[in-house]
């Protein structure tokens, strides 16, 4: 794996994705205007992505002409498509804590 900066013109997103996530594309690079881009687009050797699709979307929306991608190379097409499964499937499992939630919200 290397860490690379990337023109957003060399990613390409997965044409069988088959997260919808267009709602979120907002939000994302909102979040991405107040906070800045830190987690890199995960993509596989041939710059294809395997994680980070919306925040693909998001740096595009907000002009950007290159992301930080991790570029994993090596991976199994079966390995590919179970991380892009699991990276998307696994966060519904979590829940909030309620009490911390509100804290945090509070002293923002």
């Amino acid at each position: 794996m290397k860490l690379e900066r990337l023109k957003l013109a060399e990613v390409k997103p997965y044409g069988n994705n088959p997260r919808k996530n267009d709602g979120a594309v907002n939000a994302v690079a909102e979040s991405i205007r107040q906070c800045s881009y830190i987690t890199p687009i995960i993509v596989d050797e041939n710059h294809v992505v395997i994680a980070g699709h919306t925040r693909y979307k998001a740096l595009m929306a907000l002009g950007e002409d290159s992301a930080e991608c991790l570029i994993c190379d090596g991976l199994t097409e079966e390995q590919k498509k179970k991380y892009r499964f699991l990276d998307n499937k696994t966060g519904e499992k979590a829940t909030w804590d309620l009490m911390k939630l509100e804290v945090e919200l509070w002293t923002v």
